[in-house]
């Protein structure tokens, strides 16, 4: 992540299902958000941070690639088990917009981790390029984990807490190396959404200002990591909130 004093960050969190015919309107406020905040913030870099997630997540982080600005993916898990809660033609863009960001790097945990949720980090895997899709078809299967490669470098990022969230600490973890063997990661199976939530909860917390593609409804989710919840941690942070309202 840039310094703060050097970069303006955009905070990422929405839908993961956007109507299909509010795309292209939900498109043009994005990018007119985009602009305007570089027209503000002159004198900075801009950085979209995230997690790239299916829907917002991913519509988000395209456009702002497409905008010339700087992408960082906070996951909340590492890449190969990340990869299989995506469709095929999502995967294959997820792969895409992870050869274009600028850093990559799985979130440690903000809140106790359960024992029984860790596990082996595995490599990470290739990049396949692709052209954007707006719209993902229905019932698509869900694509398997692919090949391990050895090259690819991801950052995992230990924080601090409360009035510290901001300073960063960075561990760097090499995957399919002897650096990277036998690093632990946290929550798959059935507590994925506590590793959604902490993705969340990162962004929320390193943030300049959150860009929620939402519907506006203020509902609270099993595990916390709705993305009202992500919001609700942002203005906890005193963080400002663009909304692009998705039509119900």
């Amino acid at each position: 992540m840039p310094d703060s004093q050097d970069s303006f960050i955009i905070g990422i969190t929405g839908h993961r299902k956007l109507p299909y015919e509010q795309l292209p309107a939900l498109t043009e406020k994005i990018r007119a958000f985009y602009k305007a905040t570089a027209q503000r913030h002159t004198t900075k870099s801009i950085t979209v941070l995230s997690p790239l997630a299916e829907g917002a997540d991913t519509l988000c982080a395209k456009l702002a690639l497409d905008a010339g600005l700087r992408l960082v993916a906070p996951l909340p898990m590492p890449v190969a088990e990340y990869r299989s809660d995506f469709t095929l033609s999502a995967a294959v863009e997820f792969d895409r917009l992870l050869s274009l960001a600028s850093e990559v790097f799985v979130v440690s945990p903000n809140e106790p981790v359960v024992p029984s949720c860790e596990f082996t980090v595995p490599p990470n895997e290739p990049v396949v390029p692709s052209s954007y899709e707006f719209a993902i078809p229905p019932n698509e299967p869900v694509v398997p984990p692919c090949k391990p490669s050895p090259t690819q470098t991801i950052m995992d990022m230990s924080t601090g807490t409360g009035a510290n969230q901001k300073n960063r600490v960075y561990t760097k973890t090499t995957r399919g190396t002897e650096a990277g063997k036998g690093a632990v990661g946290r929550s798959v199976g059935g507590d994925r959404g506590f590793c959604y939530r902490q993705a969340g909860i990162y962004v929320a917390r390193h943030c300049d200002m959150l860009l929620a593609v939402w519907d506006g409804v203020k509902k609270n989710t099993q595990d916390g990591a709705g993305t009202w919840e992500t919001i609700k941690l942002a203005q906890e942070e005193g963080t400002p909130l663009h909304h692009v309202i998705v039509p119900l």
